[in-house]
């Protein structure tokens, strides 16, 4: 009874935080609205145009935006997946119990958290080829900047998350038989992931964002095309605007997705 009342309770508060989110979302479309409405009286030319796929290169600008959507997608997943996995490794670095991986994890967290995230970019596109004799190319070198900038931060996320786990329940798990290995991924990650669920949501919401400092290494992203389409057109205020509306939908779509995930790990 208990948890049927628990589950409905959560149900009731994330429904009424969808609709408050709903409401939020609306409200902002109207301000914008008014803020354009407001422009109108002012001696700006508008140049809508830029995006109207009747009028000569307008279908061309929206495709060259667009493609420039996938490329930041692309670098959103893919460092997604990649600061996931480097951040639960370094996470259980720290809680192990020989000293050398818990300096190695310190090292490491200490390095690349207080790293600005644009200088490392720069160090790894420039500075570790040089080094190592390797080759990057820019999609390479940004991904790898960011997973190793923002594993620093999911690392604490993870160390949080599993470290609140009651210890009782891993004495159950050993009690019954199982391996350290075994307790941590039957017993400990699918109870701290469900507490560590809006912490990542809010860290991949920040790594999308950071994909768009690759536009400095010419990495055909979002930024990278406005850029491109503001010097061909010089339509500014219409090119980020329209920037500006392709990030706020695609990290909408993401916050929507991490909230029915959340959802259903919570509920089962």
């Amino acid at each position: 009874m208990t948890l049927r009342r628990d589950r409905r309770a959560y149900q009731s508060q994330w429904q009424s935080s969808g609709k408050a989110q709903r409401h939020t979302l609306l409200l902002g479309l109207c301000g914008v609205m008014c803020v354009l409405a407001g422009c109108g009286k002012t001696d700006y030319t508008w140049g809508w145009y830029v995006f109207n796929p009747i009028a000569p290169g307008g279908r061309e600008h929206i495709l060259l935006m667009l493609s420039g959507l996938k490329m930041t997608l692309l670098v959103t997943v893919t460092a997604l997946i990649g600061t996931q996995i480097v951040g639960l490794l370094v996470a259980l670095m720290r809680l192990a119990r020989p000293w050398p991986l818990q300096s190695i994890a310190a090292i490491y967290l200490e390095i690349f958290r207080n790293i600005p995230l644009f200088v490392l970019i720069f160090a790894v596109y420039y500075v570790i080829p040089m080094m190592l004799g390797l080759t990057l190319s820019a999609f390479q070198a940004l991904v790898l900047a960011i997973v190793l900038n923002e594993s620093a931060f999911v690392c604490e996320i993870y160390r949080a998350g599993i470290a609140s786990i009651a210890r009782g329940h891993i004495e159950a798990a050993y009690s019954v038989g199982m391996s350290r290995a075994q307790t941590m991924r039957r017993i400990v990650l699918p109870q701290a992931i469900r507490r560590m669920l809006p912490p990542l949501a809010n860290n991949a919401i920040v790594l999308a964002k950071d994909s768009a400092l690759g536009a400095a290494l010419a990495v055909e992203d979002l930024a990278r095309q406005a850029l491109l389409l503001d010097t061909l057109a010089y339509r500014p205020f219409e090119v980020y605007t329209f920037m500006a509306l392709e990030y706020l939908l695609l990290l909408l779509l993401l916050s929507q997705c991490v909230k029915w995930v959340e959802q259903k790990t919570v509920l089962t």
